[in-house]
């Protein structure tokens, strides 16, 4: 018998009943002091503050009911009724672990971040061409299983910013940076690329793409399989281009619409439903 309610007391400790109700007591005789004043300052009648307080009192039994039944904890939230916490694992890891029983865990150190390419075409306005490569990259490589991918506009902070990799690295919680340039003239592109380690700065791939400008898509291809490889130590990589059926100036309007869409004003947006038309 004594086990028990050492138990239950044990319990109670740590399904934070204890503490809910020391606050909930502290609270409500606060307001149930200050409740007659309060309503006599503004004259209402007493039995509206005589309710208050009864439902006060009522209430201190269902708070306690649901402190136990659904147990709080400052660093994860609500858990699920009568489900514990297992030390040192939040809520949020457990629903994200969905690894099969005995699988080894996934590999975390493989992250990488794409930046705004620069634009070194004579067009200042063909800047919609260098994200639009960046962002194409940004959705090859979150496809691949194992990699975590810095999200468009988290890299996109660093448009046109001179920051050292190993900062950018730190603020985007990355491993790896890709960087690079796109240089377009008439029917060709001259497309750089580099792959460098976040912790020193080091190149660990670089390459130069001079191809026609309907090889675009073959280039993205090749520069998010080329990092996936370099990644995974060698493991070759098999990449699909998003647009890779898809006209040429169809996806040049398509980018020309998404760039004129992340400018948002009235004028551009006027541009990017003109520019999206044209795509379909």
């Amino acid at each position: 018998m004594a086990s028990r309610i050492s138990g239950l007391l044990s319990e109670l400790k740590r399904r934070k009943v204890y503490q809910v109700a020391a606050v909930y007591a502290a609270v409500g005789t606060g307001i149930s002091l200050g409740v007659p004043d309060l309503f006599g300052a503004f004259n209402l009648p007493g039995t509206a503050a005589r309710l208050v307080i009864v439902l006060i009192v009522v209430g201190f039994p269902i708070a306690l009911v649901l402190a136990w039944a659904y147990e709080v904890r400052p660093d994860s939230g609500v858990l699920q009724r009568g489900e514990p916490a297992p030390p040192g694992v939040t809520p949020e890891e457990k629903e994200k672990d969905t690894r099969v029983p005995g699988e080894s865990p996934p590999e975390t150190g493989q992250s990488v971040a794409v930046l705004p390419f620069d634009n070194m075409s004579s067009e200042t306005e063909e800047d919609y061409f260098a994200d639009g490569m960046a962002e194409e990259l940004t959705n090859a490589l979150a496809k691949q299983p194992g990699f975590r991918v810095a999200a468009r506009t988290s890299a996109f902070a660093f448009k046109g910013e001179r920051i050292d990799v190993r900062e950018i690295g730190a603020r985007l919680n990355v491993s790896h940076v890709i960087e690079g340039s796109v240089r377009r003239a008439g029917g060709t592109l001259r497309i750089t690329a580099q792959l460098i380690d976040t912790t020193d700065g080091f190149h660990l791939w670089s390459q130069q793409f001079d191809r026609n400008l309907g090889d675009v898509f073959q280039i993205q291809e090749e520069i998010a399989e080329q990092v996936t490889e370099r990644l995974r130590g060698g493991e070759p990589a098999e990449v699909k281009p998003a647009f890779s059926t898809t006209k040429l100036s169809a996806y040049e309007a398509f980018l020309r619409g998404r760039h004129a869409l992340a400018t948002f004003g009235p004028q551009s947006l006027a541009r990017a439903i003109k520019e999206f038309e044209a795509c379909i």
